[in-house]
């Protein structure tokens, strides 16, 4: 008799927790972020990194854009977007002294960061 109530119990609770799940769509596949490129400041209190998302031209077009955050690896605080647009950025690395910050950028570009083309 136990045992039946516990399958019961176990059923019931699948059922309700199914029901509250939506699958997976094409769309949510819109919504997914990555990171890479992290480096590290010198002074170890910050990391810069890029960050991929997919976005879109039209209604069937889609392309990805790369942009640079800034996080402060002390605190726990919203990491900072630096860089902004659709064109992508990367490579990023500190200066020695961790004052700043190189990048690779497209030309058109009008950022207080250095460039490498």
């Amino acid at each position: 008799m136990k045992r039946i109530i516990l399958v019961v119990l176990v059923m019931v609770t699948f059922v309700a927790f199914s029901q509250n799940k939506k699958p997976i769509v094409a769309s949510d596949l819109m919504k997914i972020a990555t990171t890479n490129q992290i480096q590290i400041s010198p002074d170890g209190s910050k990391a810069i990194m890029v960050v991929n998302r997919k976005a879109v031209k039209n209604e069937n077009e889609y392309y990805y854009t790369r942009q640079l955050y800034m996080t402060d690896l002390i605190s726990p605080a919203e990491p900072v977007q630096l860089t902004f647009g659709d064109k992508s950025d990367g490579q990023p690395q500190w200066s020695p002294d961790g004052k700043q910050i190189l990048l690779c950028a497209p030309m058109a570009r009008n950022l207080n960061y250095g460039f490498c083309h």
